[in-house]
Order: C-alpha cells, then sequence, then structure tokens
C-alpha cells in the first residue's frame, strides 16, 4: 500500500482506516508506514474508535508507543470531537 499509490485515508463501511486495520491487527510495520505517508493518528471509527483504542485491544505496546510519538490527540473523544 505504501508507495504503490492508494489512497491512505480511505474508510470502510465501518469508518476504518488501513492504520485502524494494522493498529488492530499488530502489523507495526504496517502502521509506521502509514503514519510516515501521513496517515491521520487521530482518525476515529464510526463508533468513535482511535488507532490507540485499536492498538490497546490488541494489547501491543509498541503499536500503542507509535501513536504517542506521532503526536496522538488524547482529548479526542468516542464521538470523533475534541474538547
Amino acid at each position: 500500500m505504501c508507495g504503490l499509490g492508494a489512497e491512505i485515508a480511505t474508510e470502510d463501511c465501518e469508518g476504518m482506516t488501513a492504520l485502524n486495520w494494522a493498529c488492530l491487527r499488530g502489523k507495526l510495520p504496517a502502521a509506521q508506514c502509514l503514519l510516515d505517508n501521513g496517515a491521520d493518528v487521530n482518525h476515529a471509527t464510526t463508533i468513535g474508535r482511535s488507532s490507540l483504542d485499536l492498538a490497546a485491544f490488541q494489547g501491543n505496546p509498541a503499536l500503542t508507543q507509535v501513536g504517542i510519538v506521532k503526536n496522538l490527540d488524547f482529548k479526542l473523544k468516542r464521538d470523533g470531537s475534541r474538547d
């Protein structure tokens, strides 16, 4: 996907982006590549889950660290709005 011209921000019917899927599936190299190429670390799915939520659910501390380093917005609310 990275470097092949795919649209990074494309969402599926649940609002999941490639970054959300990479975090949910524990794919650190894919997540890092997507972030390095402009993926939105603060994007929330239709039910308000961020990449950090999905990485934490997956139990992957390395993915969680990537989100923190890449300017994760800790004020992001479940509905996608901010304080």
